[in-house]
């Protein structure tokens, strides 16, 4: 196997590190999937460590591995700008296929093929993007009588 080098290890690291947060929050592996990715992990956080790598350090009092705060602060900035435009694309999706269901009849969306479908999504969501983009939630409501 070839030797990597300093720098692919911080993405392989990473890429491992945000597997598991991905698997510990919610996207479940079964268990044998969860302990191998656990067992990847420390393999090479482990080889890192004896390479000398800066980016994973012991802890103290134990002989356990982790990734540096300067590794893990770049590793959680990632996945939250990453749960931030999921959060925002889930939101358009969901809506624009409602407001489609709603303005289009059912027979006609059930004759689409899967491109038409899209492109006719993709109208409805630029709507929702763009005002998304300037304004949040701010002029976001749920019109709903049993809401106060």
């Amino acid at each position: 196997m070839a030797k990597m080098s300093h720098a692919q290890y911080r993405i392989l690291l990473k890429t491992l590190f945000w597997a598991k947060w991905i698997h510990e929050n919610g996207e479940m592996l079964d268990q044998d999937e969860g302990l191998a990715l656990d067992k990847l992990l420390k393999l090479f956080m482990k080889t890192a460590w004896r390479e000398g790598m800066d980016f994973v350090t012991q802890e103290r009092g134990s002989d356990s591995l982790a990734l540096s705060d300067d590794l893990q602060a770049e590793a959680f900035e990632f996945l939250a700008n990453f749960q931030d435009d999921a959060f925002w694309e889930e939101l358009c999706d969901r809506l624009a296929e409602r407001d489609m269901e709603i303005s289009i009849d059912p027979e006609e969306l059930t004759s689409m093929d899967d491109e038409q479908r899209q492109n006719l999504q993709d109208s409805y969501r630029q709507k929702y993007e763009g005002e998304f983009e300037l304004y949040g939630l701010t002029f976001l409501k749920v019109l709903n009588p049993h809401y106060n």
